[in-house]
């Protein structure tokens, strides 16, 4: 079933809704983006959502793998566009169970990265954001990825960052910078480490995507300006917000889901609310920084 999804990707994408004749679509991916972004209080994830999806320099009949797709948000914003056939895996059950009520279109399977459930060269896009910091054995994953994605392919990676501004996290700066003690991974606590076994240099991320036979293209940071202790306010407390059953009832917590952002109109609490982020934001596209909360990676499958 699996492999008839692939084979007939490009035949569906011909009835093609969303086609605006003119408009790449690239660029019909870039501004549906934007729209399903446009509440996101976590700045870095809007970027590094940009960075990747242009990285993957999708075209019509494409096939798209999500590695490691959680609750689906890239899925939902993806299977939009008929031109494209999209897959997601996940090996958490509940995230691929959410996932696909998220993205009926999609297909979603819950699968070991490391051994996944399609043939070789399958897909011409591979994502996979924020997931190599959770497996035990990133170049093994990569590996397959890279059986996976066909000559030529595009693979776009994102990753937390080693070199992370000191207000991104300031408790782990101290706690496992400083002091030299075991990073918070867990707990009341939500920082850069939450759930992470690592974190990624520059060098060690190129590493471990050109030990798996992948050719790098570009590799960079992303994100140094950052609203203090972000990852605490969305993550700590918002998520736990949106996702507790009692509390995702109420509308101003609906309003505030990523996964609602082009479904809402425009709420003033929330414009409130973001505009000392996005502030603080904007000094990104002034004044770069060394430091950075993601490192965004590049590769292609190469063709030989």
């Amino acid at each position: 079933a699996w492999q008839r999804r692939l084979d007939c990707g490009a035949e569906k994408s011909s009835s093609g809704a969303n086609v605006s004749s003119g408009v790449s679509l690239a660029e019909r991916v870039r501004l549906a983006a934007e729209t399903a972004l446009r509440f996101e209080p976590d700045f870095s994830y809007r970027r590094r959502a940009r960075a990747l999806l242009a990285g993957l320099s999708l075209t019509k009949g494409d096939a798209v793998l999500d590695a490691g797709c959680g609750s689906g948000f890239y899925l939902r914003l993806l299977s939009d566009f008929p031109d494209l056939s999209v897959f997601g895996v996940d090996e958490d059950p509940k995230r691929v169970e959410a996932a696909q009520v998220a993205s009926p279109r999609a297909v979603v399977q819950q699968a070991d990265l490391a051994m996944l459930p399609f043939a070789d060269h399958a897909f011409d896009a591979i994502l996979c954001s924020e997931v190599l910091e959770h497996v035990e054995d990133p170049v093994r994953v990569l590996r397959e990825l890279k059986r996976v994605l066909r000559p030529g392919g595009r693979l776009a990676i994102s990753v937390p960052s080693a070199q992370y501004p000191f207000l991104w996290d300031p408790v782990n700066t101290v706690w496992n910078r400083w002091l030299r003690r075991e990073p918070v991974r867990d707990g009341f606590w939500v920082g850069i480490w939450t759930g992470h076994r690592r974190l990624y240099e520059a060098k060690s991320l190129r590493d471990e995507v050109e030990s798996a036979g992948l050719e790098v293209e570009s590799e960079w940071g992303e994100t140094h300006w950052t609203f203090p202790l972000t990852p605490f306010w969305v993550y700590g407390i918002g998520r736990r917000l949106v996702e507790h059953p009692r509390t995702r009832r109420w509308r101003w917590v609906r309003e505030g889901d990523r996964f609602r952002g082009a479904k809402v109109g425009e709420p003033q609490w929330m414009k409130a609310l973001l505009w000392p982020f996005a502030a603080v934001d904007a000094l990104n596209s002034v004044r770069a920084g060394t430091a950075s909360v993601n490192r965004i990676l590049l590769a292609r499958n190469s063709r030989s």
